[in-house]
């Protein structure tokens, strides 16, 4: 073996190849443990920007007032219902796309075609 290949096994044997060496004990069972839990970011991520692009286009469907008020007549109901209004309600993302896509659509005429498709019935 040359000089660099016994560096290079002496180097893998030392450090597991570039990996550092986990704790044992307690602490490393915890750290396998957490280091094994895989969360789907990219499902998480879809999920709230689908909700997002749905509150942004209902709000500039119905208008601001309207929505509050939809929102509002939910306040006597049951939990799940409540989960579904805290998520629905508009937050400072929601607003800022709904300000920064409105001009485009007015300019096109798009939001006042479809205002009579998306009618919501009061509760």
């Amino acid at each position: 073996m040359t000089a660099v290949a016994q560096k290079r096994q002496q180097g893998r044997t030392e450090n597991r190849g570039g990996f550092r060496p986990l704790p044992f004990g307690w602490i490393g069972v915890l750290f396998r443990l957490i280091a094994s839990i895989r969360f789907p970011w990219l499902l998480f991520n879809v999920v709230f920007l689908m909700i997002t692009i749905l509150k942004v286009a209902i709000l500039l469907q119905i208008g601001d007032s309207r929505y509050a008020a939809r929102l509002a007549s939910y306040d006597k109901s049951d939990v799940t219902t409540q989960i579904g209004v805290v998520v629905m309600r508009p937050d400072s993302l929601t607003l800022k796309l709904r300000d920064a896509v409105r001009p485009i659509l007015e300019d096109r005429g798009l939001i006042r075609k479809r205002a009579t498709i998306l009618r919501l019935r009061p509760p």
